[in-house]
């Protein structure tokens, strides 16, 4: 295989994982995750894992592309690395739809006592 068969694979393989992320995303914006489909994205996020890592390695390998498909290999690849970044900024949207509280689920902090503020700051003066 070729660097630009396998990075035509690669791509496909980014359409997928951007395909999956966006409906997970678009779950935990209307805050419809229950258990059982989070414990479902877990499981395919770590199988998409895997066919990721042995998909790099295949890039990894791949024999260089003959001059004539050089440019095109290198807008592929221009295109898979644009691709990433989305990816990682979906990812990264996801990752703080599920830090955010649940409304209603929201737990106050505990105010302290004006005794307990005064020897924080004379504890601090010393």
């Amino acid at each position: 295989m070729n660097t630009l068969e396998a990075l035509e694979k690669f791509s496909l393989l980014c359409d997928e994982i951007a395909a999956s992320q966006q409906a997970e995303n678009t779950l935990l914006r209307s805050g419809s995750l229950s258990g059982a489909a989070a414990e479902s994205a877990t499981a395919r996020q770590k199988e998409v894992s895997a066919r990721l890592d042995g998909m790099l390695a295949e890039v990894r390998q791949a024999n260089p592309s003959a001059a004539p498909e050089r440019a095109k290999a290198r807008a592929l690849r221009d295109r898979v690395m644009q691709k990433i970044l989305k990816l990682m900024l979906l990812s990264r949207e996801s990752e703080q739809l599920l830090l955010r509280p649940v409304a209603g689920q929201a737990v106050a902090a505990p105010r302290p006592s004006a005794n307990r503020v005064a020897d924080a700051y004379r504890a601090g003066s010393q």
